[in-house]
């Protein structure tokens, strides 16, 4: 693995780039936020631009083969998870990744830009992503051509309508080297939506 390290000089924000080094380091692991395309391909859709699989090596349109310290190009990745969850908190039909980077990766303040990445965690969220449902995420279905979280209710109405919906337990035997692990985004904005619920409950 090569690594290309830059930071930023406070007097005049220049970008400086130390030279390329092979580095030792086992891993260099990176989080994501993203829409799901194809669940079943694990096919990924970026906030901005483009989209990729669940192993995939990024294609510069300037034909780069690996990442260019003068370019963005890439596949960027945050380096932890916490700031992937402050950043996109509030996109609700998203999910966050956990990736393992290889080749060359250029390592920066926020996180990383890499040439190869890999799948390991999706982060799905605990709420339902209908609107004012507060009940716990039990699967995923698709909704203008991308998938979101549902509840165990909302997931069977989707079955009965015959649109593509998965559990999460049939997810983990689909892609059994994956991991999905449920993550809580926002606790106010959770307690808020439970609080208007609980107010104002809704037939259906």
């Amino acid at each position: 693995m090569f690594v290309s390290r830059f930071w930023e000089k406070k007097k005049n924000n220049e970008q400086v780039y130390l030279p390329v080094e092979e580095n030792n380091l086992d891993e260099i692991v990176g989080y994501k936020v993203a829409y799901i395309k194809d669940l079943k391909n694990l096919e990924f859709e970026s906030l901005f631009s483009g989209s990729y699989f669940w192993a995939d090596s990024f294609a510069c349109p300037n034909n780069h083969t690996e990442p260019e310290e003068k370019c963005s190009c890439g596949f960027h990745s945050f380096a932890t998870l916490k700031q992937a969850l402050v950043e996109f908190s509030n996109w609700r039909q998203t999910v966050y990744l956990k990736v393992q980077n290889y080749g060359k990766v250029i390592i920066h303040q926020a996180g990383y830009r890499t040439e190869t990445q890999v799948l390991d965690t999706i982060y799905y969220r605990k709420r339902c992503s209908k609107t004012l449902c507060y009940a716990e995420t039990q699967a995923f279905g698709k909704n203008e051509n991308i998938f979101r979280v549902l509840c165990l209710k909302h997931y069977k109405k989707f079955q009965k309508n015959k649109i593509e919906s998965y559990t999460i337990s049939q997810l983990r035997k689909l892609h059994p080297n994956i991991d999905y692990q449920m993550v809580i985004t926002s606790k106010l904005m959770d307690h808020i939506k439970y609080l208007f619920v609980a107010s104002f409950p809704l037939k259906d």
